[in-house]
């Protein structure tokens, strides 16, 4: 009977290794392959991150020059050109008075 005993308890203690062998083995694995994707992955993110900001530092004077000129057009476009032509400064003030006014309601 103690044979027996021991036989089984060395069965058991042989099955508990390979069963834990059998799961953390797959864990090391996947913890080592999940760590270099993370690691792949944050230097792929800085780069796109600086990609983006380029962008748009580069959209940025696109823009600013879109908006002047249509400041400028609407600005420009409600005098005559006789006003201007003929030096009524007044009448080509109080036009640009009003647009800037516009302007800064909106």
């Amino acid at each position: 009977m103690i044979g027996w005993t021991r036989a089984n308890s060395s069965r058991r203690t042989s099955l508990m290794v390979l069963a834990c062998v059998a799961v953390l083995l797959p864990c090391l694995l996947f913890s080592v392959v999940q760590y270099r994707s993370l690691a792949g992955l944050e230097g792929k993110t800085g780069v796109a991150v600086q990609d983006n900001l380029r962008q748009t530092l580069l959209a940025v004077p696109l823009r600013t020059k879109e908006k002047l000129d249509a400041l400028a057009i609407r600005a420009l476009g409600g005098i005559e050109g006789g006003h201007a032509e003929g030096e009524k400064l007044d009448e080509v003030a109080l036009q640009l008075g009003r647009t800037v006014a516009a302007d800064i309601e909106s």
